[in-house]
């Protein structure tokens, strides 16, 4: 798979010198490969379940392990199954925590 900035490269090339791309397309990349703080904002729910139950669209999800500080990325969604519990991450893991996440987008 090829990277944005390789994709960016063979455009300049290909459109030869009176290439302008500007500032826009660069934003446009940068706000693509940008990550959502989870204490910043989550993903939104949109889909109604069986009775009260509402899920997220999927996202990408980066965790971050407790022990080894390492991350990892996944698909995941925040779903609720009652109103009394609230929202929860789908897939959890004990001894990490997601820490970041983006929407998944089709091109």
């Amino acid at each position: 798979m090829e990277t944005i900035e390789k994709g960016l490269d063979k455009a300049y090339k290909k459109a030869g010198q009176n290439a302008y791309f500007g500032n826009g397309f660069n934003a446009g990349i940068e706000f693509a490969q940008s990550w959502v703080k989870v204490e910043d904002e989550l993903p939104e729910q949109v889909e109604k379940l069986i009775g009260n139950n509402i899920k997220s669209k999927n996202v990408l999800v980066k965790r971050k392990w407790d022990d080894t500080g390492e991350t990892a990325i996944e698909i995941n969604c925040r779903f609720r199954p009652s109103p009394r519990i609230g929202f929860l991450w789908n897939i959890e893991y004990k001894g990490s925590s997601v820490i970041e996440w983006r929407p998944i987008e089709r091109f």
